[in-house]
């Protein structure tokens, strides 16, 4: 049952979606971190945490409306993208402001993955059984990715130095690219 193309699909939505959660949560364990580091503001503070959920929320409905104008897979494949971009432009920021910008490009290829990956899982699971089973994995990424942020935040925060950040972000765009090409 397992065996089948569709559930390589769910693996791989699951997989981009779990990036977009994790990074609503990852940094607030790096608030005094970024704090010492980016010589950033208490209001900057606030904006690098806060413009990734508040342009998210705001940009997911238009999101919605253009993947259904342009096709889910154009959608995910062209929000995966930003998303890595930006993941690399977060890595490498060197002020609290280019941050901020980058966590708002970041909040754009989120709001595109969310509902083309709900798409892709309307389109792919047509038994009702399965469709319920593979939204379940898909909210259960998202409530795990959301709580085990602060977790990867503390431990990039702990055992990476800037150099392996980049690295590893580099990688993660690379690999998410290569997944894409699936759906």
């Amino acid at each position: 049952m397992f065996l089948h193309p569709k559930w390589f699909i769910l693996a791989i939505v699951v997989g981009l979606y779990l990036p977009v959660a994790i990074d609503a949560t990852v940094l607030h364990i790096a608030v005094p971190t970024l704090s010492q580091e980016l010589k950033a503001s208490t209001s900057q503070l606030l904006w690098i945490i806060d413009i990734y959920p508040l342009l998210m929320a705001g940009l997911i409905l238009v999101m919605g409306a253009l993947g259904d104008k342009i096709g889910y897979r154009k959608l995910m494949l062209m929000g995966s993208i930003i998303f890595g971009i930006a993941s690399v432009l977060a890595a490498l920021s060197p002020t609290a402001n280019f941050l901020i910008f980058s966590r708002a490009i970041l909040a754009l290829g989120a709001s595109m993955i969310m509902p083309a990956t709900l798409a892709c899982l309307r389109h792919t699971f047509m038994d009702e059984k399965e469709r319920n089973f593979a939204l379940g994995m898909w909210v259960m990424a998202g409530g795990a990715g959301a709580a085990f942020g602060p977790l990867v935040g503390g431990l990039l925060l702990e055992h990476l130095a800037n150099s392996n950040m980049r690295c590893d972000s580099l990688k993660s765009l690379m690999i998410i690219n290569k997944l894409s090409k699936f759906l």
